[in-house]
């Protein structure tokens, strides 16, 4: 009867561990949904001068149409022709000379094992272009004028990394989304492996690991010839330029004010960034040329717009830093390219039937 006793007492104190564990959770998870955070990114003095930089709209010409051309992830030029990598992880190609559409899906899925890729950027040579996955993986394909294209060489990273864009001086630098805040590593190749470290900090300091991962996305381009490369991010007007080597060349504010808000939420047992009526996405997607970056601005609300985020205005930046011009495209766009030189600009739109379109952009400040 004792034994008895000490048993149903000792699960009546366990249950009670349990229910307050439990409550305590409970409780966390609340406060965490309610853990509202407000960053101010007021517009920088000067600012007026770049708005009255503005150009009239710029009208489209439907280069493409129809479903291969359905969410766009990447857009490239490489040679002669125009790459898109779909999120489906199909790879279709537009020849910009004859007009030629033409699937590249097959060059992909003959890998083994398959891998589906994730992102996509211009190499340095010729026809060439970079796919990689945030899970470690890294290829370097190649397109003739003739539409011949072959994997020519493969990767492995270490670390988890978004796009690894080859510099000048053999440096290579990655774009991330880390928990500590790091947007930018600079690396080496060692044979086929690819290392790196953290050369900048966070653009919002104090957050938790995963809700500073969500909220540091960001976007990356580099100049044709490896010296200098352009940083936008999702969720901050801001603009970074480096140099090959990762260092810091300029911290540039977009001509906008924005008040960032999000708050958190719990999953699986971890806080998440999660957006409110108020948060605001700020940079769809960057390219780089070699006298200018081209930078598309959304300013749309996340929750408003179905998770469709795409932009119309283009913000012309030159490599040292300063804003040019602002360029208001006639129609929303998820994705653009952009010539090495010249004028012409390249835009994915979406839709019932998806488009590829060109933009020039005469008049430009070089």
């Amino acid at each position: 009867m004792k034994l008895i006793k000490i048993a149903l007492r000792f699960a009546t104190g366990f249950a009670g561990a349990l229910l307050v564990v439990g409550g305590l959770s409970v409780i966390q998870g609340v406060l965490a949904s309610r853990r509202d955070h407000v960053v101010a990114f007021p517009a920088p003095q000067g600012a007026e001068l770049a708005l009255r930089e503005t150009r009239p709209v710029l009208a489209r010409r439907v280069l493409a149409r129809g479903p291969q051309f359905k969410n766009i992830l990447d857009l490239v030029p490489a040679g002669d022709w125009l790459l898109a990598l779909r999120l489906d992880g199909g790879l279709v190609g537009l020849n910009l000379r004859t007009g030629t559409i033409r699937d590249f899906s097959d060059v992909l899925a003959r890998q083994r094992p398959y891998v589906k890729y994730e992102m996509m950027w211009r190499g340095q040579g010729q026809g060439e272009a970079f796919l990689g996955t945030i899970a470690r993986k890294l290829i370097r394909l190649s397109v003739t004028s003739e539409g011949a294209v072959n994997i020519t060489h493969a990767y492995a990273r270490p670390i988890d990394t978004g796009y690894s864009l080859p510099m000048a001086g053999d440096n290579w630098l990655s774009n991330g989304y880390w928990r500590d805040g790091t947007t930018l590593m600079v690396g080496q190749l060692s044979g086929d492996r690819l290392t790196g470290h953290a050369v900048n900090g966070p653009v919002f300091p104090g957050l938790s690991p995963l809700v500073s991962l969500d909220a540091h996305w960001n976007s990356v381009a580099a100049r044709p010839d490896g010296e200098r490369m352009a940083q936008v991010y999702w969720y901050a007007p801001l603009v970074h330029i480096y140099d090959s080597s990762g260092g810091l060349v300029q911290s540039i504010a977009a001509p906008v004010s924005v008040t960032q808000r999000f708050t958190e939420h719990m999953v699986s047992g971890n806080a998440r960034m999660q957006f409110l009526p108020q948060t605001t996405r700020c940079y769809v997607d960057v390219t780089a040329q070699s006298k200018r970056v081209l930078a598309l601005f959304s300013g749309q609300q996340p929750l408003k717009s179905s998770g469709r985020i795409e932009g119309s205005q283009l913000q012309v930046l030159t490599w040292e830093g300063q804003f040019a011009a602002i360029v208001n495209l006639d129609s929303l766009v998820s994705r653009i390219a952009a010539t090495p030189d010249g004028d012409l600009l390249w835009a994915a739109r979406r839709g019932l039937d998806p488009e590829i379109v060109e933009y020039r952009l005469p008049g430009l400040p070089q």
